[in-house]
């Protein structure tokens, strides 16, 4: 049930789309900071399932997928149709069903782990029931959980990882 979006229209607007199996990504910030990020949720995806259990499958059949929007300036995404009127105003992300929005960060680290926490929420959305009688510091919890994560060497994420020292997380 989410939105599409032209890429075309979107890139007048300086918009890109980066999309993998479960993540269909706009953003403005630089294309080689934004194609690598896809794919990270693709690996997240086995994470959640593997620590929630699986979803149910969509009435359609098809592959679970969220829409994301990394956002260095709001307004094109405003222009473009793709920032909801009616979206609360925040501060750094904000989440609905199968989408989010997010603001970019200053920090790789950063933009990764907001990224993971605004999908992590929009999966525990997804699980079937409601989250409005679940606790906020348990929501919020996991999201943080599945959000601290490492790059290996070759880039490989590792998540749910504590950190030992600032220099682990770059």
């Amino acid at each position: 049930e989410r939105p599409r979006h032209d890429a075309e229209k979107s890139a007048e607007h300086g918009i890109g789309l980066y999309e993998s199996r479960r993540l269909k990504l706009y953003t403005d910030i630089d294309p080689e900071e934004a194609a690598p990020l896809p794919p990270l949720v693709d690996a997240l995806f086995d994470e959640w399932q593997a620590y929630f259990g699986k979803l149910p499958p969509a009435r359609d059949w098809s592959d679970y997928q969220l829409t994301a929007f990394i956002m260095r300036e709001q307004e094109p995404f405003r222009e473009a149709g793709m920032l909801p009127a009616g979206l609360p105003v925040f501060a750094h992300g904000k989440h609905n069903a199968q989408q989010f929005w997010m603001n970019d960060q200053e920090h790789p680290y950063y933009r990764r782990h907001l990224m993971f926490h605004e999908a992590t929420h929009c999966y525990m959305q997804s699980m079937g029931g409601t989250t409005a009688d679940v606790p906020v510091w348990y929501l919020e919890g996991m999201a943080e959980l599945f959000a601290t994560h490492r790059l290996d060497e070759d880039d490989t994420p590792r998540f749910r990882v504590m950190p030992g020292s600032p220099e682990e997380f770059v």
